[in-house]
């Protein structure tokens, strides 16, 4: 927080969202993302952010077509392929979905990605973001994503549980190794893997 010099015009409008920086050591992240205000595929012309790039474009050219499972698919993959560049964008955008059902799978689209680039931040975000209404699909989002290196993705959760005991990483760890085909490393984790064997995890 800081105090602003008092000025005789009016204050500029505040963004509609701001978005976490990535860095090596920590995360930003304003309180405009945790209230967002919600509209649906139809109501949007651009993406929040940086109107006229590439990626509002090919927004733009989604939502020419009529809504139908096949548009709702092709905007899971952009939001995907968004959160590889700007997880903090695609995620805005999802929940400003009002669609439920979509809302959700564009949510886990981006926290998929960004767990396979950058999984440590993407679940710190998660842990301390107010605006995640089911955390443990969430985690278990970000585990698909990183168990695209399945021996580094067990390194975190055991890392994750180390530093937060309250919380089921193991459990987020083999559901996301579960949707990522990786059957047989889940099962060896839940079994052996973790301080005692989770048989309820498999």
């Amino acid at each position: 927080h800081y105090k602003q010099k008092p000025t005789p015009s009016a204050a500029p409008a505040a963004p509609e969202f701001s978005y976490l920086i990535p860095s090596t050591h920590g995360l930003q992240m304003a309180a405009e993302l945790d209230s967002p205000q919600r509209t649906n595929l139809a109501g949007k012309k651009a993406l929040p952010g940086r109107e006229g790039d590439e990626w509002s474009l090919r927004w733009q050219r989604l939502l020419k077509d009529a809504r139908s499972t096949a548009r709702d698919e092709d905007a899971i993959v952009l939001i995907e392929e968004l959160a590889a560049a700007d997880p903090m964008r695609a995620i805005s955008v999802a929940l400003t979905e009002t669609d439920s059902e979509l809302r959700a799978q564009l949510l886990q689209a981006a926290l998929r990605s960004w767990g396979a680039t950058d999984p440590e931040a993407a679940a710190g975000w998660v842990v301390a973001s107010q605006n995640i209404a089911d955390q443990g699909e969430a985690l278990a989002a970000i585990f698909h994503g990183a168990a695209r290196d399945p021996e580094k993705a067990v390194e975190l959760a055991r890392k994750l549980a180390a530093q937060d005991s309250t919380r089921d990483y193991g459990g987020y760890l083999v559901a996301g190794l579960g949707r990522a085909g990786e059957f047989a490393l889940a099962v060896e984790f839940a079994l052996n893997g973790a301080p005692q064997p989770h048989p309820d995890w498999v």
